[in-house]
């Protein structure tokens, strides 16, 4: 994360401090994560003698970025309230596809994901088997009705 440290520093570190600043804003809009606003509610502020920036704004490519990198790092978070969830009403073991279910069911809450298709191709067993295993729940094969299941123990 980059921060803006402006106080408490001598000059040559102010100096640094916004050269750095500057060279990440030029480094996300080479990379097409962001764009630079000319004008603004009818302003051209190159012209403008107070306003000489250029006013970084999120391009859809930066938006998609942004909302990929939030569906990551809530992956943990979403898989634990599906958990949850299924403990409350009542549950004491799931199989893979009703957790993916209930994780399907938190994303569209949170508006992580648009459509099922998108969700499906980014939550797979597989990627569900390692989140669980990173949270610590057990995997167990349970025989109901003469047939063995594999699901996890949830309490």
């Amino acid at each position: 994360m980059l921060r803006i440290r402006l106080f408490k520093l001598d000059e040559e570190e102010k100096r640094r401090e916004i050269s750095r600043y500057r060279r990440a804003l030029l480094r996300l809009h080479r990379r097409g994560f962001i764009g630079f606003k000319q004008n603004l509610l009818g302003l051209d502020l190159r012209r403008h003698k107070n306003l000489q920036h250029r006013f970084p704004i999120l391009t859809e490519k930066g938006a998609e970025a942004a909302r990929k990198a939030a569906i990551e790092t809530s992956e943990k978070e979403v898989v634990y309230l599906a958990i949850k969830r299924l403990i409350m009403t009542g549950n004491k073991w799931a199989t893979a596809q009703a957790i993916l279910n209930e994780v399907w069911k938190v994303s569209k809450e949170k508006k992580l994901f648009t459509d099922r298709k998108k969700f499906e191709r980014y939550w797979t067993k597989k990627k569900l088997a390692f989140v669980m295993k990173d949270l610590g729940v057990k995997r167990k094969m349970r025989k109901i009705n003469g047939k063995i299941f594999r699901g996890y123990v949830l309490s």
